[in-house]
């Protein structure tokens, strides 16, 4: 193992000159300052390869001296091969003032890019963006009636091309439960019973096949309560306890016939509800799935709410909160004018985050809480961005907010932050953050003046059981490789092999207070 002589980070057989950049440093400057450090662990195997490749291989000029007469002859001759044509060079002979030599080292060092590499990367970019699978970034934006139409149309569309790629799948499962293929609506297949001679229909993901999936296809021969999960019945039921305006289960009119399993059309919002088993990698391969749905129904103007199964059967109070603050239920309300700003202890404020915040705990330095007398009702906390993961630790970033449960606390989150930037940010250093998209659309970040910075893609998480999910740096490749053989896999083969499947997430948004 080899350790990062900066930030004390375990690499297993070498630190990458990627790494090194990290912390602002080239590997030769890496190696001035740590002369003794050691770069890259050599197997035996790779050793003896290099040493049979020297042998019997002598450099034609090593430990030759090159005359004065030898040098000129040399130069004379790569002056008329760039003269004839033969080679080129764009700066043959050219002499550099030291003014132009700075300003050349100080473009290096701000660009790796020249402007023909920048030319191409933007047409590349625009051709990415013009095809089918560039997803936009979530900014609310308003759009005709026109375009609403378009996109539902290229839903159709799209749904109707997947539906026909699995169209003989589908006959051969109904075939198995005795059961024949009327005809394809949409998203849907009309199956006729060879029994009984009843007529029903299915969704096409009713037809993954699964190993798990015990009931028969014909719901006159096998009845069955219904098609929708017992969990996201019981986020219906609870959404209907605490609101009484209009409620729409399992609508597919406002996405182009994909199914918004809660809709809440007097406030645009909707509730997805992610069952970590039909909507894992091995079900459903396609990685943006959710964020696809969430970025079509953000551009119909729908906030659309993505809830995993697991958050509801294990921080379910958190989910109730949450949701009755987006349908505006809240049980107990302040104003921050009238609380106190306090610093609090790293197990007070964990504990708080684990009672109220759906992420948990965090690490942070800075811990600063709202106080109704004795009583903590609001948490924010702050921490320089870490170099490790890619910070250059320059700046902040607010890493956690929430109040308790069921409690509205209003021009809290502004209160925490202005005390935050008078009393700690004395640098005036930039503040990031993060608005998981499941959950939010960052409005919160644009009402306390944070600028939308840009979008990073879904991530994973892995579950074995898929009734729990597990963070993904729990099963890192390093932590899976249990052979010289395992090196030759991936981390996800790894995983595979160890009964893991994994869930795609929304992403995130970035937002900066500069």
């Amino acid at each position: 193992m080899l350790t990062c002589m900066i930030c004390g980070y375990t690499h297993e057989f070498m630190i990458s000159p990627t790494h090194i950049k990290k912390h602002g440093l080239t590997t030769k400057e890496y190696k001035e300052k740590f002369p003794t450090a050691t770069l890259r662990i050599f197997s035996e195997q790779t050793k003896s390869k290099m040493s049979k490749a020297k042998i019997g291989k002598p450099t034609w000029n090593k430990g030759v001296p090159v005359t004065e007469e030898q040098k000129k002859k040399l130069s004379e001759t790569a002056k008329q091969s760039y003269a004839s044509g033969e080679r080129k060079h764009w700066n043959l002979g050219k002499t550099h003032s030291a003014e132009t030599k700075q300003k050349i080292s100080e473009a290096n060092k701000n660009s790796s890019l020249t402007p023909e590499q920048y030319e191409r990367l933007k047409a590349a970019q625009l051709k990415y963006r013009e095809s089918e699978r560039y997803v936009p970034p979530m900014l609310g934006k308003k759009l005709s009636e026109e375009a609403k139409l378009a996109i539902k149309q290229k839903l159709i569309g799209e749904n109707n091309h997947q539906f026909r790629k699995t169209a003989a799948r589908i006959e051969q499962i109904a075939e198995k439960e005795n059961c024949s293929v009327l005809r394809h609506e949409d998203q849907y297949v009309v199956l006729e019973c060879l029994t009984c001679n009843s007529i029903f229909k299915f969704t096409k993901q009713m037809f993954n096949e699964s190993s798990d999936r015990k009931e028969k296809y014909c719901p006159t021969c096998f009845p069955r309560e219904s098609g929708t999960s017992l969990a996201e019945k019981e986020v219906a039921n609870f959404i209907k306890q605490i609101y009484s305006g209009q409620i729409v289960e399992n609508d597919r009119q406002q996405l182009g016939g994909k199914e918004i399993d809660i809709y809440i059309p007097d406030l645009n919002l909707g509730f997805e509800f992610t069952g970590l088993y039909w909507h894992s990698e091995k079900q459903n391969p396609n990685r943006q799935h959710l964020l696809w749905k969430t970025q079509f129904a953000a551009k119909q103007g729908i906030t659309l709410i993505t809830i995993f199964e697991d958050e509801w059967q294990s921080k379910q109070e958190i989910v109730k909160s949450r949701v009755s603050g987006l349908l505006g239920v809240h049980t107990v309300k302040y104003h921050a004018r009238d609380l106190e700003i306090k610093l609090i202890t790293p197990k007070s404020c964990n504990s708080f985050l684990e009672e109220n915040h759906i992420q948990g705990p965090d690490s942070s330095t800075i811990r600063l809480g709202l106080f109704a007398s004795e009583k903590l009702v609001s948490v924010a906390t702050f921490k320089k961005t870490n170099m490790v993961k890619g910070g250059d630790g320059k700046k902040w970033e607010l890493s956690r907010f929430c109040s308790m449960l069921n409690t509205r606390v209003v021009g809290g989150a502004g209160k925490l932050l202005s005390h935050f930037q008078k009393n700690y940010n004395t640098e005036n250093l930039p503040l990031i953050s993060y608005a998981d998209r499941r959950w939010s659309s960052g409005k919160l970040y644009e009402k306390l003046g944070f600028k939308f910075e840009g979008s990073t893609s879904p991530s994973y998480w892995y579950t074995a059981d898929y009734k729990h999910r597990k963070h993904r740096s729990a099963l890192m490749k390093h932590r899976l490789v249990k052979s010289p053989e395992d090196n030759k896999l991936t981390e996800w083969q790894l995983a595979q092999a160890q009964g893991f499947d994994r869930i795609w997430d929304c992403g995130t948004t970035k937002w900066i207070l500069s």
